[in-house]
């Protein structure tokens, strides 16, 4: 009931909140695009900011540009159009990729997080346990579990993902 509510109030809004919703999420996912490539760029430039911990930083920035620019573009379309156009294979793969790249975000923060205990609280061990090339074999282990974790939505077609309407794009349910 609550998704047919969720559906009829998508596809009956004013042209003026159509239009506000739709450039207000694309000026939002604009400024994710140039913020994350910024990220990049700072730290390319500046060579003292290729650190340990900038590396998990560029991880996030790489996942959150993958988000930005895989998946939210498909729903500025919906929110654009108040439905889904793309059919039921894209929508899979919407989810699919909002579940790898969101899972990944996740896992890298946590990441992060244990990085920076380890600097803080442990800073005898952070030397061994954080060198370049562990760092690198983390954010690899990160990125495959978040991907191992999201095939069993393109494997099993059990109709687990499906457009939400109130959020305007795909999502495991």
């Amino acid at each position: 009931m609550r998704r047919n509510t969720l559906c009829l109030e998508l596809t009956t809004r004013t042209e003026a909140l159509v239009c506000t919703e739709t450039v207000l999420f694309a000026v939002t996912n604009a400024v994710a695009i140039l913020g994350n490539l910024l990220t990049f760029y700072a730290v390319y430039r500046n060579h003292r900011l290729r650190t340990i911990p900038n590396m998990f930083l560029i991880a996030l920035a790489l996942s959150d540009i993958l988000m930005s620019t895989i998946c939210i573009p498909f729903t500025v379309a919906s929110l654009f159009h108040g439905r889904w156009i793309f059919g039921d294979t894209v929508c899979r793969w919407q989810g699919f990729d909002i579940f790898t790249f969101g899972t990944s975000s996740v896992g890298t923060m946590a990441a992060i997080a244990v990085s920076r205990y380890f600097c803080v609280v442990n800073r005898e061990k952070y030397p061994s346990l954080f060198k370049k090339q562990r760092s690198v074999m983390y954010i690899f282990i990160v990125c495959c579990l978040a991907l191992v974790g999201s095939v069993p939505i393109l494997v099993f077609k059990n109709n687990s993902v499906e457009f939400q309407p109130g959020k305007a794009m795909c999502l495991y349910k």
